[in-house]
């Protein structure tokens, strides 16, 4: 009786296959796996991304920012920022580094963001929103934060090496008490701009923001005249 001849696949080929057999396989991130240049394919023979990841070193970030809301002419509007990324100009919601080194907590970081970054004189802070996580790859000597070498023996990681980024950003709702915002120009920031709260959910380019945003409830600041 004839036997079929089985073919011995060594456990990175294997990791792969099973990647390749899910149309649109993602990290935890829920980011489609890319590379440098995009999205990129995976060689049969090469390891899993799952197993690539475990072995860049990773650098935690701890952002905050706000949400700016204000009632004008009757409606809730969100003050929302337009910068340039990759896919163009898109908008966004006010947020930076935590600084950690000088004592600075969560709220007051997402404070001094919102002013900073809006260009407004007077906020009031209303309560936290949530938090957001995400992950993505950088190169080390561009990134802020504490560094977790892969082996966790203190083995250097070289300048301009990629790492994993993984990034807890704070959210805080805040009260404009003025209607002038003036964009951060030295952050690239192109413009800011009130809008109505329906409309600024559909021009937020990034889903992690729209969740914040769709946080907003029932107890909106008092009416301006």
């Amino acid at each position: 009786m004839n036997r079929s001849r089985r073919t011995r696949v060594s456990p990175g080929a294997k990791a792969s296959r099973a990647t390749a057999r899910r149309p649109g396989a993602t990290l935890d991130t829920g980011q489609p796996v890319s590379g440098p240049s995009g999205p990129r394919k995976l060689s049969m023979g090469s390891p899993a991304p799952s197993v690539v990841r475990r072995r860049l070193p990773v650098v935690y970030e701890t952002s905050a920012g706000g949400v700016v809301v204000r009632r004008m002419h009757g409606q809730l509007c969100v003050a929302l920022l337009k910068t340039r990324h990759t896919r163009g100009e898109v908008w966004v919601l006010p947020k930076g580094h935590v600084e950690h080194g000088r004592g600075e907590t969560r709220d007051a970081a997402a404070a001094r963001e919102v002013r900073e970054e809006l260009g407004i004189a007077k906020i009031r802070l209303l309560r936290k929103l949530g938090t957001v996580r995400w992950q993505f790859f950088g190169e080390q000597d561009r990134r802020k934060g504490d560094v977790l070498k892969p082996d966790r023996v203190g083995r250097p990681v070289k300048r301009g090496a990629q790492v994993r980024v993984v990034k807890t950003v704070h959210h805080y709702l805040f009260e404009g008490l003025t209607d002038r915002l003036k964009p951060q120009a030295a952050e690239g920031f192109l413009e800011a701009r009130w809008v109505p709260y329906a409309t600024a959910m559909h021009m937020l380019a990034y889903p992690t923001d729209r969740a914040i945003l769709a946080k907003v409830r029932v107890r909106s600041p008092r009416k301006t005249s």
